[in-house]
């Protein structure tokens, strides 16, 4: 790769002393993110102005145990939106998941909880007799008293004092 920068980078004294707090670190008792506290240094070494020492993108990239690419791209960016912005991330497009309620969904959704509940209390429930048909004036209820009766002699019809296996 050629030492050939496109991206000149010339720090302002402001922007030095900034940088230089963000490459202190933790050394400097403040809680820092590394990859921040990397590319400070990095800042500070690609500096071409009279107090910079100018190295080339190998050196830097050898001594921070980075890529030249990597390099180019933070000295375009240090260029296009200056040298303070390569320390903040970028804010996300789009969230990390779908939202799961459209418009549609959380209006219906909003309709309902506003909405005063149904009163449980006076749903109607039917009654067995109801439900099950009437034979003869009783029930056909199979677990009703006749039905167990029933049962009972005929099973001891079938049965008659001989025991099962």
């Amino acid at each position: 790769m050629s030492n050939h920068k496109v991206y000149r980078i010339k720090l302002t004294s402001e922007e030095r002393e900034a940088l230089t707090q963000v490459a202190k670190g933790t050394g400097g008792q403040l809680k820092i993110a590394v990859w921040k506290v990397e590319r400070a240094h990095a800042m500070l070494m690609c500096d071409e102005g009279k107090e910079g020492p100018a190295w080339s993108y190998e050196i830097i990239a050898e001594t921070f145990a980075t890529t030249t690419r990597s390099l180019e791209n933070w000295r375009k960016q240090a260029a296009f939106q200056g040298p303070l912005s390569l320390l903040e991330r970028k804010e996300r497009v789009t969230p990390p998941t779908a939202p799961t309620l459209d418009g549609d969904k959380e209006a219906r959704l909003t309709k309902i909880l506003c909405s005063t509940p149904p009163d449980v209390r006076t749903r109607r429930v039917a009654s067995p007799s109801e439900c099950v048909p009437e034979l003869d004036g009783q029930y056909a209820n199979p677990f009703g008293p006749s039905f167990l009766a029933f049962k009972l002699a005929q099973h001891r019809q079938n049965h008659d004092g001989v025991r099962g296996p």
